[in-house]
């Protein structure tokens, strides 16, 4: 529908013409033309054929450092294409130009860089960016709502994901097994977690780190057993005054599970009933009734945690006095925190290729009963977050009452501190406040390939082998010149343990290990150098993936790599000659659509080497 000369904004206008429901027989092509500190944004609007000119001029505040010119003219051509569509298809939007998933960590940004004084925050969303004038309130009331913000690039929150649920949800597009499919992996998965966790207190005592919030979210955590959930737990021994476990499910929830929080700290969990209409959970997938929600919020309540309830507006099937009535009875129970969510139709979900059932039309009525009767309630909204394919463009907000407000969730929404996260799935990001940037760190997505990569991971440091030699999965690389390691994998300072492995197995041996140097393992990295005789070769992209092992097996000289991103593919040449440019290793897990194989597949890639008849087998960077 829209093209763009500047790459950089074309995903944030497709973004915005989708807002729009993305009318079909339009096309619009834009240009930005720049004049010194002028700038004009020109666009074709054609419609059924028919051709527009629109022209719109601004000046740049060339005194603004770079990262702030480029914010700002991203925001201006946003602007200008939301005035074009507004008035060419007389429409407006709950959140005008603004496409982000944080409209209050924008807000929060305009003032904290000087653009505008914190008391007019509402008044300029609504007149410079278009946004509501209820919306543009709601963020000046979230905002004031924040208090506790500490923004210290030493204080992190610990994250601890468990994919895991009972059923799938018809509205869900998180990446998240079944229980019933994943039982004989649980175990396991556990097993990696514990020593992925084990990694990150070595980092955090190293790093002097304070952790200031623990949350154990997923998937559903209180699928696990009592005994599984303590043996998590039970290993997180931090001074913190927040420890949150998402119980989402009802019907996962028994007194022994919640003695089990109790024991280890736990002081806030999430009981989401999503309605009171048992009709509407049957259809989207919630095998709960509405007694077990009563059942586990009274057991709760006994134990003394802080209460999270969530509802979603829209669920297929619900209209206005539906919404309402779920709405009137959890004011009734009157739980700690309430999250009011609008459904997200999200691509990946089942719901996606079932949307004929969705009837948005009553939607923003129930937000705004929503609003209305918590505030007569006494509950106060206190962070926000967008997603893409919400019901009209709308918005989750939670709330809370009597000063109960969760830290993470306002720490994680609006990025004020860094998050270390363990798990499958999980995203750490590393806050830099002074610097004002942020770093993600995802870890593979699904269970088995975490299983997979820790098992690999950790075989280098566990496995007693030859001093000049190590062990993947069996198969022994002898006289070990070199290794590459990742970023960190997601496996959060692991690949410091590869080059501890290596190193401490060939201590007379001085040994070249390229490494991808990055704020969680430089220390200990340096602490090998100085104690071993090695030369580190820092590399220079963010972004680099892989690994390569560099040694001999059965008397050939190999090059193993794991490859970059999603693809699985060993380089060969022989004596300097490309003999053939990709060798596609055959692997079960190579069909299987969005796998992260960037750690996957090592012992097929060695195989693969052995079979290959060449004196001169390496790899090509």
């Amino acid at each position: 529908m829209i093209t763009t000369n500047r790459e950089e904004y074309l995903t944030e206008l497709q973004d915005l013409c989708k807002l729009f429901g993305d009318p079909q027989g339009i096309d619009i092509n834009h240009t930005e033309v720049v004049d010194g500190e002028k700038y004009l944004d020109r666009f074709e609007f054609i419609q059924d054929g028919i051709k527009k000119q629109f022209y719109y001029n601004y000046k740049l505040d060339l005194s603004l450092n770079e990262l702030r010119q480029k914010s700002y003219r991203k925001r201006m051509v946003k602007n200008h294409l939301y005035m074009l569509l507004s008035s060419q298809l007389k429409k407006s939007l709950p959140w005008g130009s603004l496409t982000g998933v944080r409209p209050t960590k924008f807000a929060r940004d305009l003032v904290t860089h000087g653009e505008i004084k914190e008391h007019v925050v509402a008044e300029v969303l609504e007149k410079d960016y278009f946004v509501s004038h209820t919306r543009a309130k709601l963020v000046d009331k979230i905002l004031k709502n924040q208090k506790g913000i500490i923004q210290n690039d030493n204080m992190v929150d610990l994250y601890i994901n468990i994919p895991i649920c009972p059923s799938r949800c018809m509205y869900c597009s998180f990446i998240s097994s079944e229980i019933a499919m994943v039982q004989d992996k649980v175990e396991t998965y556990i097993d990696c977690l514990i020593k992925e966790l084990e990694v990150v207190k070595e980092i955090i005592k190293d790093k002097t780190y304070i952790v200031r919030n623990i949350y154990m979210g997923g998937g559903t955590p209180s699928v696990l057993t009592a005994d599984q959930l303590d043996r998590i737990l039970s290993r997180i021994k931090f001074p913190v005054d927040e420890i949150t476990v998402e119980c989402g499910r009802p019907d996962t929830i028994t007194p022994e599970k919640l003695d089990v929080l109790k024991k280890n700290g736990v002081t806030r969990i999430s009981i989401n009933p999503q309605t009171f209409c048992e009709a509407t959970l049957k259809r989207i997938g919630r095998k709960q009734k509405n007694s077990q929600v009563l059942d586990a919020y009274t057991m709760a309540l006994e134990r003394e945690f802080v209460v999270n309830m969530d509802v979603i507006a829209g669920l297929p099937g619900e209209k206005l006095g539906m919404f309402k009535r779920t709405m009137n009875t959890l004011l009734d129970l009157a739980p700690h925190n309430i999250t009011v969510h609008t459904l997200s139709v999200k691509n990946g979900a089942l719901l996606r290729n079932n949307q004929e059932i969705v009837d948005d039309s009553d939607v923003v009525k129930m937000i705004d009963y929503s609003e209305k009767v918590l505030a007569e309630n006494g509950y106060n909204p206190y962070y926000l977050y967008r997603q893409k394919n919400q019901l009209k463009g709308l918005e989750n907000v939670g709330y809370y009452r009597d000063d109960y407000r969760c830290m993470f969730n306002i720490e994680s929404m609006e990025e004020t501190n860094t998050i270390l996260a363990v798990g499958a799935g999980a995203i750490s990001k590393r806050i830099f406040n002074i610097e004002k940037r942020i770093e993600r760190l995802p870890n593979v997505k699904f269970i088995e390939d975490y299983i997979a990569s820790g098992q690999f991971f950790l075989s280098f440091i566990t496995v007693n082998v030859d001093k000049y030699s190590f062990d993947v999965s069996g198969n022994i690389i002898k006289n070990v010149k070199s290794v590459i390691v990742p970023l960190t994998g997601g496996m959060h300072g692991i690949n410091s343990a590869i080059c501890a492995g290596v190193i401490a197995m060939a201590p007379e041996k001085k040994l070249q290990v390229l490494c991808a140097l990055n704020d969680s393992n430089r220390h200990l990295i340096k602490e090998y150098q100085s104690s071993v005789d090695m030369e580190i070769y820092e590399l220079d992209s963010q972004h680099t993936f892989e690994i390569l092992i560099e040694g001999e097996l059965n008397n050939k000289k190999v090059a193993t790599r794991v490859a970059k991103r999603h693809t699985n593919v060993v380089y060969v040449t022989l004596n300097g000659k490309d003999i053939t440019s990709k060798y596609h290793v055959k692997s079960d897990d190579v069909e299987k659509e969005g796998t992260d194989r960037s750690l996957l597949n090592v012992k097929d890639i060695i195989e693969f080497a052995e079979t290959v008849d060449l004196t001169d087998l390496t790899q090509v960077l």
